[in-house]
């Protein structure tokens, strides 16, 4: 994880200034730009410690039901206005949201910042992640002037050209990624018997196919094809049915939309990379 303040030379130069009648720069003073200063050192050297500690009281964001609140992860640099994080990659993403919530809190929206999480092999260089991770944290910052946004995993080639498809606003990621379709992708295959949960990974992956390429009408029909096959039998229990019937219709209907199309890639990413079989995934 990469991350940093974003816009914060504006902030200096424009954020004591008002508009109101009256004196414009009556709030433009160095004891100000010292104290803010003086503040965000304060979030981005002792605060987060704090944060990442097991005796962290607020509310914790989490991908799964693991209710430890220790974290697997290791601050490599934090101070001034940004940080290098390394860790299990789960629990990576998991403080990366913690801290953007907590940063959010500390400043009263006042500021925001943006991040790159990549996913690597744990013998992979540090020095050549935190170059490659800080151009997610770039793809991040150019999602628009204002920025307060996520990238994840690296570029992709579409069309002979590299483009970072899993950059969101932190709200878009949270509240449609994860809280929409990831949870239920969690929901579905997670109340399933232990054989069809097996068999999750590998229809997720040939779903995936069918998402990356359904401008095509053909893929939109084998991906109809792929889930009426993954219909429960007529023995099955009500709520094995109502959950596929949930399951279905909102697959179905997020792949005809473009957005909700790379949110759900962006979703089945994550899920198969949290409950992947190393050992099967690696044949």
């Amino acid at each position: 994880l990469r991350a940093d303040v974003d816009n914060l030379g504006k902030a200096f130069i424009k954020g004591f200034e008002r508009n109101d009648s009256g004196n414009k720069y009556r709030y433009v003073t160095l004891s100000r730009y010292a104290t803010l200063s003086r503040q965000l050192s304060l979030f981005f050297k002792k605060h987060i410690n704090e944060i990442l500690s097991s005796q962290y009281t607020e509310k914790r964001f989490l991908l799964t039901d693991n209710l430890s609140n220790d974290k697997k992860v290791t601050i490599v640099y934090s101070g001034g206005d940004d940080l290098f994080i390394v860790g299990a990659w789960n629990q990576v993403i998991e403080t990366a949201v913690d801290l953007r919530n907590a940063f959010q809190k500390y400043t009263g929206g006042a500021l925001s910042f943006s991040a790159g999480i990549g996913i690597y092999e744990s013998g992979y260089p540090i020095s050549r992640m935190a170059d490659e991770v800080a151009v997610l944290e770039e793809a991040a910052k150019g999602i628009d002037n204002n920025k307060n946004a996520i990238s994840l995993f690296g570029a992709e080639i579409i069309n002979d050209k590299h483009e970072f498809r899993h950059t969101y606003k932190w709200e878009e990621f949270l509240d449609f990624v994860v809280g929409e379709k990831f949870r239920l992708l969690q929901k579905y295959f997670l109340n399933q018997a232990n054989e069809e949960r097996e068999k999750g990974n590998s229809f997720l992956y040939k779903l995936l196919e069918y998402f990356r390429s359904a401008e095509d009408r053909i893929n939109v029909a084998r991906c109809a094809y792929l889930l009426g096959r993954m219909a429960p039998s007529n023995e099955a229990s009500d709520n094995v049915k109502r959950l596929y019937s949930e399951f279905s219709q909102s697959i179905y209907s997020w792949i005809l939309k473009e957005k909700d199309r790379r949110q759900l890639i962006t979703a089945v990413n994550l899920y198969v990379y949290l409950y992947r079989d190393n050992e099967k995934e690696e044949k």
